[in-house]
């Protein structure tokens, strides 16, 4: 695995996890007056990390001859993982919703 995109993912999810401790600390002081946005902010925050750690696992399965499939971005409500996979070069086959389990089917047959 290329040791610069591992080391930008530890540096995002550092920083993530650093505003993750301050928004909790607010919110633990706020109680039930803490902000909407702050507590979304968090989830975000944390739905970040899963998405760069699964970036990681989706460029080990490459490394390992895998099939990868992403969504298309006109059938995405939130297009950013599979945009990054595709932008990296690590997705095989880019479709709609309505076509990703004709894919899967695909591909298996081919095995």
């Amino acid at each position: 695995m290329d040791q610069e995109i591992l080391q930008s993912f530890l540096e995002e999810a550092r920083e993530h996890l650093a505003d993750i401790e301050q928004d909790l600390l607010a919110i633990g002081e706020a109680g039930s007056e803490a902000p909407e946005e702050l507590v979304n902010k968090v989830f975000r925050a944390a739905h970040s990390i899963k998405g760069g750690a699964g970036f990681l696992g989706l460029k080990l399965m490459k490394c390992f001859g895998a099939t990868t499939i992403a969504q298309d971005e006109a059938t995405s409500v939130v297009f950013g993982m599979p945009r990054k996979a595709i932008k990296a070069g690590v997705v095989d086959i880019v479709a709609p919703l309505p076509r990703i389990a004709e894919e899967i089917r695909r591909t298996v047959k081919r095995i």
